[in-house]
């Protein structure tokens, strides 16, 4: 079964979370006219490094460990990162890539753009 990975567009994007909530931020995938661009079939990966070139991510986010959930015909692509993981991050800037990956392609959303910025702050009220 073909995707739609083809058509998926370069993006660009700038997150803040806390070290004390859950990451829940969503992209949306749209055509040009706004219809959803259906992600069914397509598996996504983003990991979150302090520097490019860093050799252990931070954060390693994908549709396979479900820290990622692909909406499929709704075009959406949510991060469902715990605080739990979170706290354990030092506050402070980061950068991240996001990776498509369906019928042998595998597609750097954020190459043109450059990587996302990741700012994680310091949360204050803990349970």
């Amino acid at each position: 079964m073909a995707t739609n990975i083809g058509l998926l567009p370069q993006i660009s994007a700038q997150f803040a979370i806390v070290t004390n909530g859950d990451w829940r931020d969503v992209i949306e995938f749209t055509q040009s006219g706004g219809a959803p661009i259906d992600l069914s079939g397509i598996a996504f990966r983003a990991m979150v490094r302090a520097q490019a070139g860093d050799a252990g991510a931070v954060i390693d986010a994908s549709t396979a460990n479900q820290l990622l959930a692909n909406g499929g015909s709704a075009g959406t692509l949510s991060f469902a990162v715990p605080a739990a993981q979170l706290a354990q991050i030092p506050p402070g800037d980061y950068v991240m890539d996001l990776l498509a990956m369906a019928d042998g392609w595998q597609i750097n959303l954020f190459q043109r753009a450059g990587p996302a910025t990741v700012t994680i702050i310091q949360g204050i009220t803990l349970w």
